[in-house]
């Protein structure tokens, strides 16, 4: 028995590379029982500590990135933690000082990319040389732990963005087991 609890972390990432295989140079990114592929075009940031929460943060674009917290079990939050909070959070932080709400028009909605439900949140500025925001936000429930996944994208990084996200919730996978965080286990 322990030799197949010892293998199959081990085949599940094997067949999480596997399906995600049609990405064209897509890489593999394991680390303390975190296992996913990240996308073309997508750049690894940091893993790190904060908290109590273990972050894992990656670039999607020039001005665009994607951030998965992760919650364990037994943490003393686990309970009450909920996505709006972390989407409320991000888009605070994206929404400079100084702005009052003349300066932007925020929308809000759900958003389904089966079988992850979740909720995005536009932002326009009213001052065209500002842009637009969007801002994914999904809460998956993996092996003892909830995983926040933030994805916020600037228009011109939605190309190389919004058609790989699906894929790339897809790939998450998390073995409470080889979650033992250990700074030295961590990039």
């Amino acid at each position: 028995m322990q030799c197949i609890n010892k293998i199959l972390p081990v085949l599940l990432v094997f067949f999480n590379l596997i399906a995600c295989s049609d990405q064209p140079d897509a890489q593999a990114y394991s680390a303390a029982g975190v296992s996913l592929t990240i996308p073309e075009h997508w750049k690894f940031a940091k893993d790190s500590y904060y908290k109590g929460n273990r972050t894992i943060s990656f670039t999607t674009g020039e001005f665009s990135g994607a951030t998965l917290t992760i919650i364990p079990e037994g943490d003393a939050d686990y309970n009450s933690i909920e996505r709006s909070a972390f989407v409320n959070k991000r888009v605070i932080n994206i929404l400079t000082a100084g702005l009052t709400e003349s300066d932007y028009k925020e929308v809000r909605k759900p958003i389904s990319r089966p079988p992850f439900k979740g909720e995005v949140v536009h932002i326009a500025y009213t001052s065209p040389a500002r842009g637009e925001i969007e801002v994914e936000s999904y809460l998956l429930m993996l092996d003892k732990a909830k995983i926040i996944v933030i994805i916020d994208t600037e228009k011109v990084d939605l190309p190389n963005v919004l058609d790989k996200i699906e894929r790339f919730l897809k790939s998450i996978s998390y073995n409470s087991e080889l979650a033992n965080f250990n700074k030295d286990d961590i990039h």
